[in-house]
């Protein structure tokens, strides 16, 4: 089984990347038999249907600003 991580922050911009990267991934683990198992940890907020749509696993933490 092959496991990727993906990540990112909460405003959204890196959603539609990550599922395009997760397509082309599904398509070459189906084609090389591979078993893949896609996931995101992060601040999804709005986009984890989008996410799970897609066959990414959703965790969510906690994030806060740095109060400098």
């Amino acid at each position: 089984m092959l496991r990727i991580l993906f990540t990112g922050g909460g405003t959204g911009g890196h959603i539609y990347p990550i599922c395009a990267i997760a397509q082309e991934l599904q398509k070459l683990a189906l084609q090389k038999r591979i078993d893949l198992d896609l996931r995101y940890i992060g601040v999804p907020g709005s986009y984890k249907n989008i996410l799970e749509t897609q066959g990414i696993r959703v965790a969510t933490i906690a994030s806060s600003k740095l109060r400098r």
